[in-house]
């Protein structure tokens, strides 16, 4: 803690000294405020994101067509796409399966309870990005943070969602 923040804490316990549960609360948040909250949460290392999106692949995502869970269905959809773009340059880029995928993508990674404003512009600007059909983004860092955002999802979604089929999405 800086001088100056240890200084506003201390006065401000000062000022609270007489009531005790204001004392108290004081105690619990200013800590807080100066430092900021991570939940808790210790950022996961690019190994442990790749375990936790194997164990959600071979749980969650069939061999073929739509997955039964939401949280293997946003898997399944950016692996599609990269796989598209990356193998087949956009060649079979198709609004009944790409446009789904990543408005499915988008409908559940726009999780303001989940992600700040800065990651879920970061997942609007990657999404924008491959949704251009005639121009596919065939670099593995856009696909790799989105992997990583869902993944993100899924520790935060854990009991199996079950995802209602798409009758549209022809892939």
């Amino acid at each position: 803690m800086g001088t100056r923040p240890l200084q506003i804490y201390q006065s401000l316990l000062v000022k609270c000294y007489y009531d005790r549960t204001m004392r108290k609360v004081l105690y619990l948040i200013i800590p807080l405020l100066l430092y900021g909250c991570d939940n808790g949460q210790e950022k996961m290392t690019a190994e442990e994101y790749l375990e936790t999106g194997k164990f959600i692949w071979k749980t969650y995502v069939p061999k073929s067509g739509q997955a039964e869970t939401v949280q293997g269905e946003l898997l399944r959809a950016i692996e599609k796409l990269a796989d598209e773009a990356q193998r087949n340059g956009n060649i079979n880029f198709n609004d009944h399966c790409h446009v789904i995928l990543i408005s499915f993508i988008r409908k559940h990674l726009n999780d303001d309870k989940l992600f700040d404003k800065t990651t879920i512009k970061q997942i609007n600007q990657d999404l924008d990005m491959i949704s251009i059909e005639d121009q596919p983004y065939t670099e593995d860092d856009l696909y790799d943070r989105l992997r990583d955002r869902i993944i993100d999802w899924y520790l935060n979604n854990k009991t199996p969602i079950p995802n209602s089929k798409n009758s549209s999405l022809t892939c």
